[in-house]
């Protein structure tokens, strides 16, 4: 008898360590990217590769091993141009590509209490039909545009949704 209640207890713990395995398996183990040249911080997923390919630090891009994501952010000088001349300028440099262009949603959002817009995006090539989809965060602050690109090739947004909220969400100005 004592046998028994030994090996059910056994069989119960291997379940529980298995499943508490699958858990710790799943949830994402995330770090925090500070830009001092550019006064920002945000959260990434820790596995995803970081690449800063300009010396000045203006880009930053994240990308996932595993998967064809990005996470990027670009600073740059917003011309004098309020937040939404600058969506206007910038999507308007985007249409004039090789892609067709989708525009999904576009939101004003608050982020650290300004405004901003947030806007979800599709790209479909016209040599290759390669199909981009994007969300962007657009913030204006003290003379520069902060741009901050979700970016896949997969299929759908939804699976990822937690990992573009998360990074949006985090993404802070530092000064």
């Amino acid at each position: 008898m004592g046998y028994r209640r030994h090996l059910v207890a056994l069989a119960g713990l291997i379940v529980i360590t298995v499943a508490v395995l699958n858990g710790c398996e799943k949830q994402e183990i995330w770090r925090t990217y500070l830009n001092n040249n550019y006064n920002y911080s945000i959260d990434c997923p820790s596995k995803w590769s970081l690449s800063v390919p300009f010396e000045n630090q203006q880009l930053a891009i994240f990308k996932n091993p595993d998967e064809n994501e990005t996470i990027s952010i670009l600073v740059s000088d917003s011309k004098g141009l309020s937040l939404d001349q600058t969506v206007n300028y910038y999507t308007g440099i985007t249409k004039q590509g090789s892609y067709d262009y989708q525009l999904i949603s576009d939101e004003p959002v608050k982020q650290q209490g300004m405004e901003a817009r947030q806007l979800e995006i599709i790209f479909q090539s016209q040599q290759d039909s390669q199909r981009l989809t994007v969300k962007e965060l657009y913030m204006v602050y003290k003379g520069s545009l902060y741009l901050v690109r979700f970016a896949t090739s997969g299929p759908d947004l939804k699976p990822l949704t937690e990992v573009y909220q998360r990074a949006f969400s985090s993404f802070k100005l530092t000064k």
